[in-house]
């Protein structure tokens, strides 16, 4: 089920902005970490998960996990 806020209401693109601040702060507080556990960033994880449903998290993780590939051996993955 998409999160309601991503279906073209007027508050859209405020909940995509704050999902997307919310992952970003995620991200780097792990980076700090020099981790990859999300339960060391509580604060942010919860964050994380309040502004970003499920679909989209699964989404951003698979995209950091095609990043990390393409640096790593050079090539982006088949789209």
């Amino acid at each position: 089920m998409a999160h309601v806020s991503f279906s073209g209401s007027p508050f859209g693109s405020i909940s995509h902005k704050q999902c997307i601040i919310a992952d970003n702060l995620h991200q780097q507080c792990l980076s700090e970490m020099k981790s990859k556990n999300d339960y060391l960033c509580p604060d942010t994880l919860q964050a994380y998960r309040r502004w970003c449903p499920s679909d989209i998290r699964a989404q951003q993780a698979y995209f950091r996990y095609e990043r990390h590939l393409a640096r790593e051996t050079g090539k982006a993955l088949a789209s």
